[in-house]
């Protein structure tokens, strides 16, 4: 009987891995089975969820190995001479374990990766924003979303409040409009001090 080796198994699972080969998307045509993974942040939260954890597919894999490693134990004790290594089903259910094992943690490495990446992207957006806020509210069904970029949660009262600090709407948008108020009063300021400054040069010196 022929073995497979742990590394037929990890190619065998890597290739057929959504992650570990995701497919560019083609926007002239429909999406394939393996693109219609959601690949945004909380996609890949999700993801990662999936395989980290008590109750995750990594440590299930990983209980899978120690399973057959104890089968396999015992089976050899119960020989009259002891076998220097797994043999058989036993070695070929070792080797299919740790395969997964291996590219569960290769799916994770590459999950926190993309993951990186959307929180750089997030972060360079948010500081962008920050930069120019405009108090500008987006909807959704008719709820408040999103105000100037950044994502809101609406309670059971109705009432907005920024997800990533917790902020009210309703304090935000006060503190926009009173520094729009300052800025347009300390601009308007600034103007009369220049008009005043160019009525005063252009006035004819008295001779």
């Amino acid at each position: 009987m022929r073995i497979t080796t742990q590394e037929e198994f990890e190619k065998l699972f890597s290739s057929g891995s959504m992650i570990l080969n995701r497919l560019p998307i083609d926007p002239r045509k429909p999406p394939r089975f393996m693109q219609a993974y959601d690949f945004s942040r909380r996609g890949l939260d999700a993801m990662l969820k999936e395989r980290v954890g008590p109750s995750g597919s990594l440590e299930f894999y990983r209980e899978g190995v120690k399973s057959s490693l104890q089968a396999w134990k015992v089976y050899s004790s119960r020989q009259v001479r002891k076998l220097p290594a797994p043999v058989g089903v036993w070695a070929e259910a070792i080797n299919k374990g740790r395969a997964r094992v291996k590219v569960c943690e290769r799916e994770c490495r590459e999950l926190n990766r993309l993951l990186d990446i959307e929180k750089a992207k997030e972060a360079a957006q948010t500081k962008a924003i920050h930069k120019h806020p405009t108090g500008t509210v987006k909807m959704k069904g008719g709820i408040a979303h999103s105000c100037d970029g950044r994502r809101l949660i609406v309670d059971s009262e109705g009432v907005a409040k920024f997800e990533d600090n917790g902020e009210l709407l309703e304090t935000y948008l006060d503190a926009l409009k009173a520094s729009n108020r300052a800025a347009s009063m300390a601009k308007h300021a600034e103007n009369a001090a220049t008009e005043e400054r160019v009525r005063i040069a252009r006035k004819p010196l008295k001779t």
